[in-house]
């Protein structure tokens, strides 16, 4: 009995630990035209029980996708439940915000926003590729509203 009421726990313990951060839609990609010079992918964000977004992991195959093209914008929308208003966005590579600070403040609980990211070194546009890149909502954990959405669009030009 009493190895069932550790299992039990450590099951509980182990649950809560795994699913504590919020989820990551599946992604939409779109090809402008042909698809050759202008793509966009987008995710939408959503907070769990205790208000926390998940961030978003660029896989291999995502990021083959926008491979060569240049990250030139992205469009930020709030849901129907908007997260607490100015809550930061990242965009990490190597530890690195490519957006090198201009999504400070920039997620908001009613109207959307747009950011042109500049790399902390000033670079415009950032150019894409293959290599990991993280996206983050709400990196400070300011965001006090549960089930909150938003959504993130990021444009690429070739």
């Amino acid at each position: 009995m009493k190895k069932l009421f550790f299992s039990l726990i450590a099951t509980l313990l182990v649950s809560g630990y795994c699913y504590a951060a919020g989820t990551v839609s599946a992604g939409t990609y779109t090809k402008i035209g042909d698809g050759t010079r202008m793509r966009t992918m987008a995710w939408t964000f959503t907070a769990d029980g205790s208000a926390a977004f998940a961030n978003k992991t660029l896989s291999t195959a995502e990021l083959g996708y926008v491979e060569g093209f240049d990250l030139v914008g992205i469009d930020i929308v709030p849901g129907t439940t908007g997260p607490t208003d100015d809550c930061d966005l990242t965009i990490e590579k190597n530890s690195n915000d490519i957006l090198g600070g201009s999504g400070a403040d920039l997620v908001d609980n009613a109207v959307g926003g747009y950011v042109v990211p500049y790399g902390s070194s000033g670079d415009y546009p950032y150019a894409m590729s293959n290599q990991g890149l993280i996206l983050d909502v709400d990196d400070d954990d300011e965001n006090l509203v549960n089930s909150a959405e938003v959504t993130l669009t990021l444009f690429f030009v070739k």
